[in-house]
């Protein structure tokens, strides 16, 4: 994620994808991302041919206090609209294993895989 926005929240050595490593899981390194792929599924199919997939992912934040939790939603949502995802579930916590807010944030797109008239009908 390479945004000058969310650099300026944050050190960008904090931003994890799949999990964040124990060691990292601590107040003092917040604010925290981690990017996690929730699904990958091929769809719409032509002549048993997927032209499209289906992509969602997982954004969580977590931070200190909520104004700053406020700030990563806002330009998450503006950051992954521009770049043709929308935003379709989301949830604010206290993390239980660290005295941290928790904003989860999901995403979904659809890539195009194939021309459909690059496509033979048979």
């Amino acid at each position: 994620m390479n945004d000058q926005e969310i650099g300026n929240l944050m050190n960008k050595d904090m931003i994890f994808s799949i999990n964040v490593p124990e060691d990292f899981q601590k107040v003092e390194n917040a604010p925290i991302i981690c990017i996690t792929q929730i699904s990958d599924f091929q769809s719409r199919f032509v002549s048993n041919k997927a032209f499209s997939s289906e992509i969602s992912v997982q954004i969580t934040v977590w931070a200190a206090d909520l104004a700053k939790i406020d700030q990563f939603k806002t330009r998450l949502d503006t950051l992954m609209g521009e770049n043709n995802w929308s935003q379709y579930t989301g949830m604010l916590d206290r993390d239980p294993t660290i005295d941290l807010f928790m904003l989860a944030r999901r995403y979904r797109t659809t890539e195009i895989l194939n021309d459909l008239s690059l496509l033979k009908h048979e």
